[in-house]
């Protein structure tokens, strides 16, 4: 198999979509200027079965939902799915359907009422939504991954904790408090298999993880170091279960760290530049 591929993207400091991308771990070709028009917030990334695919969303400057997509040779967008005024920045898994050949796209964001939003539908095609979720007031933007149809979310609480909801497929849990003491930042999800790698700024401004089982109380919180970060992290896993973490460093470039299946390799300085917004990643392979 293939090295994995690492898919980067943030809005820049003229507020456009800007991507790196290359072999996971490594140096990042780039930075790609993906125009769009301004964005309202950080992008979120996903990517198919495919490498060749992937789909970014964000909240737009009309505070709707906005998306482009990689179709293989040229992106498609800017689309404004018109999910009505998104109270935060969007987050998306996507998964592979079991009941057809385009993968899907679970897009979730903190509603006005502070309370968690979703739409779904064919990834860069169109969406149903906006649905209500509920789980009472979130006190970050909401981080989510998905496996096959399934997807789970997870969010810094209103008390400062981490907090989850999952689905199977059909209903919802209610909103369960995982702990770890304060976070300093929104969450970020990786999924591999059944284990979710959830990662975040802690309140000392290092990266913090906490590991475990999809649906269930993860173990943690794991200080991992890496200096101060300069915004909150994001995270994706290869197909052998290594972690990928990326985040804005406090000089505005682009740092990351990974496991590599015995230890975390880093912080390395990624260049790119002065980002506008913490980064998204999707990783292939």
């Amino acid at each position: 198999m293939s090295a994995p591929k690492a898919f980067v993207f943030w809005t820049g400091a003229d507020g456009n979509l800007w991507q790196a991308q290359g072999q996971a771990g490594e140096k990042l070709a780039g930075p790609f200027h993906l125009g769009m028009g301004e964005l309202g917030s950080a992008p979120a990334a996903g990517v198919g079965s495919s490498s060749s695919n992937n789909y970014v969303y964000w909240k737009g400057t009309d505070g709707n939902l906005w998306g482009a997509h990689w179709n293989g040779s040229r992106w498609v967008g800017p689309t404004n799915y018109h999910m009505g005024q998104l109270g935060s920045g969007p987050t998306v898994g996507i998964a592979q359907n079991s009941s057809g050949p385009a993968p899907l796209a679970f897009v979730f964001w903190q509603g006005t009422d502070g309370n968690l939003w979703m739409a779904a539908g064919p990834a860069g095609d169109t969406l149903d939504g906006p649905q209500h979720l509920g789980m009472g007031e979130l006190g970050s933007a909401p981080a989510a991954a998905a496996t096959l149809n399934d997807p789970y979310v997870y969010w810094k609480g209103a008390d400062g904790n981490l907090w989850g909801a999952f689905t199977n497929g059909t209903v919802w849990t209610n909103a369960m408090n995982l702990g770890m003491g304060q976070l300093g930042s929104q969450p970020t999800v990786a999924i591999h298999g059944p284990t979710a790698n959830v990662f975040w700024k802690g309140a000392d401004g290092n990266l913090w993880q906490a590991q475990g089982t999809v649906g269930e109380k993860p173990a943690g919180p794991f200080h991992l170091g890496m200096g101060e970060l300069g915004s909150a992290p994001a995270a994706g896993v290869d197909s052998n279960g290594n972690a990928y973490v990326y985040w804005k460093g406090t000089d505005g470039n682009l740092w990351g760290a990974h496991w590599n299946g015995s230890r975390w390799v880093g912080p390395a300085n990624y260049g790119m530049g002065q980002l506008g917004t913490q980064p998204t990643v999707a990783v292939f392979g």
